[in-house]
């Protein structure tokens, strides 16, 4: 509720960089499909792929450092939407975990959920500590597995609250997406004995 104006923007700021992402993405796609090649629809359509997944992910980094931000006490800013500080790490650990889950997932889902919920902090270790893909995923496992019950809890509750947002034609996620990862970070914090702003 504090810092309500900062989230709201911050999320209106990932939509509007994807609905542009996508825009592009459609006006190169566009002139690719048309064309007799089908070589170059391919390279078009994996291009306008690429664009859309990367400007996605990049763009929702500024909200998980708004997040660790209020956990550590401090007020979230605007700016964080184009801060840069271990986006490369961040990135590459988003889109293995992306990887390791989809194919995983192909196994009745239930491997990729488990392994998605085993990966849950990855992102944030990635972002905060600048750690690469590999040792924040194997971090991330050791810290689900040693408080396996509290995390399972917290990350079903997110889930819900997130989803609950969603059904409201996606608006409610400016409101529900930074509860739900302000209670991921949360966990986080207290897993790794962090000091938690009241």
């Amino acid at each position: 509720q504090q810092y309500w104006q900062q989230f709201v923007l911050l999320m209106l700021g990932v939509f509007i960089a994807i609905i542009i992402a996508y825009a592009v993405a459609f006006l190169l796609l566009v002139p690719a499909i048309s064309g007799d090649s089908v070589f170059l629809s391919l390279i078009g359509g994996a291009f306008a792929f690429a664009l859309v997944f990367v400007v996605g992910l990049a763009t929702q980094a500024g909200i998980y450092r708004a997040g660790l931000a209020v956990t550590r006490g401090e007020a979230p800013t605007v700016s964080m939407f184009t801060e840069s500080t271990n986006i490369g790490p961040f990135l590459l650990t988003i889109l293995l975990v992306g990887i390791g889950t989809g194919i995983l997932a192909l196994f009745c889902y239930i491997p990729g959920i488990i392994f998605a919920f085993f990966t849950v902090f990855a992102p944030l270790r990635a972002l905060e500590r600048g750690e690469g893909p590999v040792d924040a995923i194997k971090g991330s496992f050791e810290m689900v597995q040693t408080n396996l019950g509290q995390v399972l809890l917290v990350v079903l509750v997110s889930y819900l609250v997130y989803y609950v947002g969603a059904l409201a034609c996606g608006i409610g996620l400016l409101v529900t997406a930074p509860i739900a990862l302000i209670a991921i970070c949360w966990s986080y914090r207290v897993i790794n004995g962090e000091p938690i702003a009241p």
